[in-house]
């Protein structure tokens, strides 16, 4: 029985914390905040090939064209 008035209490505090939290949320959506483009990457496909005494296998590389970048709204 003596937690009764206990959880009243917490139970009210927390109301208001999320109260208090909502309204910070409403003013963010308000916000616009820049978005980030992706970069632009170019993919190479390097075929198997032998140099000197090595063997190398064929793999890729990937080269940036066009790094990513913030876009204002």
């Amino acid at each position: 029985m003596r937690f009764k008035p206990l959880i009243a209490v917490i139970l009210i505090v927390s109301g208001c914390a999320t109260g208090k939290k909502e309204e910070n949320n409403l003013d963010k959506k308000n916000e616009k905040e820049p978005s980030l483009l992706n970069a632009d990457v170019e993919k190479i496909w390097i075929p198997d090939r032998i140099e000197n005494d090595q063997y190398i296998k064929g793999h890729y590389i990937y080269k940036i064209k066009r790094p990513s970048v913030w876009k204002a709204e």
